[in-house]
């Protein structure tokens, strides 16, 4: 019978757009947006599931991304693909379903990740759906978006994503960079100020608008893109592009409109990038790199950059890659070594923590659509005409999501034909809850106790309204808070433990501490023995009350009343299986916990 996850995360997130869109050349008429259905949520419930191979050492790392995630507060379960019941997409999406469905009647955010590569086998991967309704004659390409498809509309009901790991070894790794990427965020100013555009010309394509309405939005907010830009087709004059649709970008982009662009590219000088600009780029570090250009299987075309280039990567500041380009995302792609362009960005030391990237032929004008919209989830002013979305948390999984909901209801493609073939190409590589660092990180402001007591039942704690917060025992959420929630209820404890405080807040460092659950008295004011007892243990103290007997699993196995209060009682164990018990000593309205062993 398959578990449902009972997960629970006080969590703000004005997820989406609103509804009502502008009606405007750019925008067509309202359209819901699912996945992020609600312009305020607040104290949501937040589910993420996590699939693996029945694979022993993929398995060890997804239980270990899981544990991070719950100790964040994001309420996480792996699960393996013989609890599932096969291998098979139509097995799979029937198991989403079930899943979605079990999350219906709350506004959460909900993710799955598939933790594997692409194979049949359910020992060594995870399958997907290949697809025949390609343009191109002859092509079928894999597209996990279907898995969360469950109304046939090619747009998913879900975030998915994919850590396309093939073996125990590249698990550890990439879960290895996610941690670090988050916990130990870059402090080189420059990382955060210089995000690399990079494009190739093309005069009928958009690969230049493209480009630069991102690095114009950049250097809107002060930051320095730094542009690497090569010619593919033609020669750069003073038109952007030649294709029917071009002036709606324009007006909407340029000096009439939002002024992210001029109304000409001659502010373009050098367009003379190559493979070794993009390495550096990388090596010195950047937060983001876009390119869009062509791409095949293993390479960007230009400026060019392969797999051979990634080998050589020596940046200790991973990277974010939205590759807007063809099949540079196909994870069906070659074996080992010999794997496809995204997957050697995630399976190397270095290089990237997460990549965007198609699985087949895509095309443009959606494709440069779909871009813009996962741009504007990130940030909210992107496109201001576009509803009001103030998210707390950037996570590209959930903009690449965005992204296609956003390029259904705009009007700007040329080729809108292929939107539908754009929802199912684009894959998000990484964790589904990885969060984007987009400034230099700042020290969370954050107080709570550094010590409370075992029969303590909540307690305060004071922080700002945008600061997660998550309590947890031994990886088990006990508490979370979010918004103007600071104060923590949890129930009591039957022994002495220490809690686990994590608290996350966009462009700010990971913090980690711990709150020490302590006993009322000092031991040796109460007199327990014989310790370890056989039959009877006499406990002696400050007028004594009650005493409650717990097993290691907290399940209270005795109650003991002193109806005249006196100062010893005598507790039978005799009925007590051998093994370590926790008494719960009542006394002057305290309680104090301790340790008793049953021979």
């Amino acid at each position: 019978m398959r578990r449902i996850l009972v997960l629970i995360l006080f969590f703000v997130l004005s997820q989406g757009h609103n509804v009502a869109m502008s009606q405007s050349d750019c925008f067509s008429d309202s359209v819901t947006l699912r996945p992020c259905d609600s312009a305020t949520l607040s104290s949501e419930e937040l589910n993420y599931l996590i699939v693996t191979p029945d694979n022993d050492g993929i398995r060890q790392w997804a239980d270990t991304l899981a544990r991070f995630r719950n100790e964040q507060g994001i309420s996480t379960e792996v699960i393996g693909i013989n609890e599932i019941g096969e291998n098979s997409p139509i097995t799979l999406r029937n198991y989403f379903e079930e899943f979605y469905d079990n999350l219906q009647g709350h506004t959460q955010q909900s993710a799955i990740l598939l933790f594997g590569d692409y194979d049949n086998d359910p020992t060594k991967g995870i399958t997907s759906f290949y697809l025949t309704n390609h343009p191109e004659n002859n092509i079928s390409y894999l597209a996990d978006n279907k898995l969360v498809d469950f109304n046939n509309d090619d747009l998913p009901e879900i975030c998915i994503a994919r850590l396309p790991a093939a073996d125990a070894r590249q698990a550890e790794l990439m879960v290895k960079k996610t941690m670090r990427y988050e916990r130990e965020p870059s402090t080189n100013p420059d990382y955060y100020n210089r995000p690399v555009t990079a494009m190739g010309f093309e005069e009928e394509r958009w690969f230049q608008l493209c480009s630069e309405v991102v690095a114009g939005y950049f250097e809107s907010k002060g930051k320095e893109p730094n542009r690497l830009n090569s010619i593919y087709l033609g020669t750069p004059d003073s038109v952007w592009s030649t294709y029917e649709n071009t002036r709606l970008i324009i007006d909407y982009f340029g000096s009439k409109g939002l002024n992210y662009i001029p109304d000409n590219l001659k502010h373009i000088t050098d367009w003379n990038a190559n493979q070794d600009n993009l390495s550096y780029a990388i090596n010195e570090g950047t937060f983001m790199i876009q390119h869009r250009d062509h791409g095949t299987f293993q390479k960007w075309n230009n400026p060019y950059f392969s797999n051979n280039e990634i080998n050589n990567l020596y940046n200790e500041d991973l990277t974010f890659i939205m590759s807007a380009n063809c099949q540079t995302g196909d994870f069906s792609y070659g074996e080992g070594d010999n794997d496809c362009f995204a997957e050697r960005f995630l399976r190397t030391e270095n290089g990237a923590v997460a990549v965007i990237a198609a699985s087949q032929i895509s095309y443009s004008y959606v494709n440069d659509t779909y871009v813009w919209g996962f741009f504007d989830y990130l940030w909210n002013d992107f496109m201001p005409d576009y509803g009001n979305n103030d998210i707390c948390f950037k996570y590209p999984a959930f903009a690449n999501i965005y992204g296609k909901y956003f390029l259904k209801q705009s009007k700007w493609p040329y080729l809108s034909i292929h939107k539908n073939l754009t929802y199912n190409l684009f894959h998000y590589f990484g964790d589904a809850f990885l969060q984007l660092n987009t400034e230099m990180p700042q020290k969370i402001n954050l107080t709570y106790p550094n010590e409370i007591l075992t029969d303590c039942s909540s307690f305060t704690i004071s922080k700002d309204k945008k600061t997660r917060v998550a309590f947890s025992v031994d990886g088990e959420l006990i508490a979370t808070s979010f918004g103007d929630d600071n104060i923590i209820n949890i129930e009591p404890f039957y022994k002495e433990v220490k809690i686990k405080v994590v608290a996350t807040k966009q462009d700010h460092y990971r913090h980690e501490g711990y709150i020490n659950v302590k006993s009322h008295l000092d031991y040796d004011e109460l007199n327990i023995y014989p310790n370890p007892a056989t039959d009877v243990v006499y406990i002696e103290g400050k007028e004594i009350k009650e005493v409650v007997v717990y097993n290691t699993f907290g399940q209270m196995l005795m109650r003991i009343n002193n109806n005249s209060v006196t100062e010893k009682m005598e507790l039978n164990c005799s009925t007590l299986k051998k093994g370590l018990f926790h008494l719960h000593i009542i006394y002057e309205d305290k309680r104090v916990v301790k340790s008793l062993v049953v021979m």
